[in-house]
């Protein structure tokens, strides 16, 4: 491109500066081989190294991001319930009583019924793996819209 156009007779200073700053023309080529990269090899990691190092610069990151940890507390919840029901199968699960209804653990099992039983290991199974799903659809969208564009 520089050659072209000082052979055009334009001053090979003018066109040089043209190209701006040299950290701001080459952060465009590093951004492209970054979301290439991880756009093409699709591993989550890579994925989201690319959304959290563009989160302070670019809303989709941002939002891509709050979307992606609100999906990752819900399979840790349900990854914890889990737990709570394997180490305490009495006093854990989802409870509903004339007063209450949640899920976590209970004082006493008679002032409520456990409506989950053994679904819950499934269910967060399920969570666990719609959570991974959604998260990594979301990255894809998110590094997608980050790709520079010429």
């Amino acid at each position: 491109h520089i050659e072209a156009r000082i052979a055009a007779g334009r001053p090979a200073a003018e066109v040089i500066a043209d190209l701006g700053q040299a950290e701001a023309h080459a952060a465009h080529f590093v951004d492209e081989m970054e979301t290439a990269g991880a756009l093409g090899a699709q591993r989550s990691g890579d994925l989201l190294g690319v959304v959290l190092r563009r989160v302070h610069r670019s809303i989709a990151a941002a939002v891509a991001m709050v979307v992606v940890l609100g999906l990752n507390l819900v399979a840790l919840a349900a990854a914890t319930m889990a737990w709570m029901k394997f180490t305490d199968p009495v006093h854990a699960g989802l409870w509903i009583g004339p007063h209450q209804q949640f899920i976590g653990a209970i004082d006493d099992p008679t002032q409520a019924h456990e409506m989950l039983g053994l679904w819950i290991y499934p269910l967060a199974a399920l969570a666990l793996l719609l959570a991974w799903a959604i998260s990594r659809a979301i990255l894809i969208w998110a590094v997608r819209t980050l790709r520079p564009r010429d």
